[in-house]
């Protein structure tokens, strides 16, 4: 999460709006669906689920379209975040690549036996942490940071156990992108231009995002990523044990060290997702609307800025009717206020070293409203 200083409040909320779109991680809501129909469509085709409410978000147009259609075709919410990942992966390198890492929230919720009247699935809320992890050994020759990269397993992870298609089938939606071709977003040519000298120094990468001939790609532009293409089917057809253990990790861990990074077989071989307890917050002020939000826990560090703001802004009770330049200002307030608290509890391994429910609880939030001002910017 970045943190904005120099703005007004108005831009900062601007800015805020648009960050907190980008960080929030999966929120994965498995659906269970019935459809009626005349003629049974087979599970994986498009158009089998008919009766249902559900959507996906994301950060690139053609990627989300792919995860659309998993779930027209009888996908969980996990298949489509399966999806979703390979697919941006190939569309949006830039902040999906298969070396990154990432949480995801999930919520199952009860499913009623029709027969019994006994659940079949009881609730069930959950994150789970796959963020990349430091190298056990960093080398006096290191000279570019490198990190054990976590998207690989923990998308194997959700799907093991939340998700209902083949792993095959998501895999393979980014895996055709890739071979085919895909035509760059204006998202990922944002994200390509800060860069661009950086990879314009790489052979791989220049031959890719400017062509044989040269010329840097503009939107709308073709282009092929024939080598990820081939890594995605290893993955397709092996899961993430040729990417963590076999022939390819070796591959990748020369690479990298070549490359002046610092990763070993031990480094990939030990890595492992981690299933954890979110962290828990009751939000609304009314006896009668009280609702229960939760955040994915440290190091996600964006969890608890997130559910500070909440907080404060539910305590507030203001925002919904607050005027839209109000609620610019709101927001920013909110935000100044739990990001110089991120300050005092976030360690340097992104950890916490206050008890997250402390950071959350009553109290505190009380506390970090005695801060807050709906009338004008306080410093902070």
């Amino acid at each position: 999460m970045k943190k904005f200083t120099g703005y007004t409040s108005i831009q900062l909320a601007k800015t805020r709006l648009w960050g907190l779109r980008r960080q929030l991680t999966c929120l994965l809501i498995p659906l269970f669906f019935s459809a009626c129909s005349e003629k049974e469509l087979p599970e994986g085709f498009g158009g089998q689920v008919k009766e249902f409410y559900g959507g996906v978000a994301g950060d690139e147009p053609r990627s989300v379209l792919e995860a659309r259609r998993i779930l027209s075709a009888g996908g969980s919410a996990a298949d489509a975040a399966t999806a979703l990942y390979f697919a941006l992966a190939v569309t949006l390198p830039s902040s999906a690549s298969l070396g990154g890492g990432g949480s995801c929230l999930v919520f199952r919720p009860k499913l009623q036996n029709p027969g019994w009247g006994k659940p079949i699935f009881t609730q069930k809320i959950e994150a789970l942490e796959f963020f990349t992890r430091s190298p056990g050994v960093i080398f006096s020759t290191t000279s570019r940071p490198s990190a054990v990269p976590g998207n690989i397993a923990g998308m194997f992870a959700l799907h093991a156990r939340y998700g209902r298609m083949s792993w095959s089938k998501l895999v393979v939606v980014g895996e055709k992108l890739a071979r085919f071709g895909i035509q760059a977003s204006r998202a990922l040519l944002s994200d390509l231009e800060p860069v661009e000298g950086a990879l314009n120094q790489d052979p791989a990468s220049n031959l890719i995002f400017r062509g044989p001939k040269g010329n840097s790609i503009k939107e709308g532009d073709y282009f092929r990523q024939i080598d990820l293409a081939n890594t995605l089917s290893k993955i397709r057809m092996n899961g993430p044990i040729d990417f963590y253990r076999g022939k390819f990790a070796e591959f990748f861990v020369d690479r990298v060290n070549a490359a002046g990074g610092a990763l070993s077989l031990e480094d990939l071989q030990n890595y492992r997702p981690r299933w954890v307890k979110p962290i828990s917050m009751e939000y609304g002020t009314s006896y009668f609307n009280k609702n229960k939000a939760y955040f994915v826990p440290p190091p996600a560090a964006a969890g608890i800025v997130e559910a500070q703001i909440l907080g404060v802004l539910g305590r507030e009770g203001s925002l919904n009717d607050a005027s839209s330049k109000a609620k610019y200002h709101l927001l920013a307030e909110a935000s100044l206020i739990a990001y110089v608290q991120r300050g005092r509890w976030m360690q340097e391994n992104l950890m916490s070293k206050i008890p997250e429910k402390d950071l959350v609880s009553k109290s505190e939030l009380d506390r970090l409203l005695g801060e807050f001002s709906d009338k004008q910017h306080r410093p902070s």
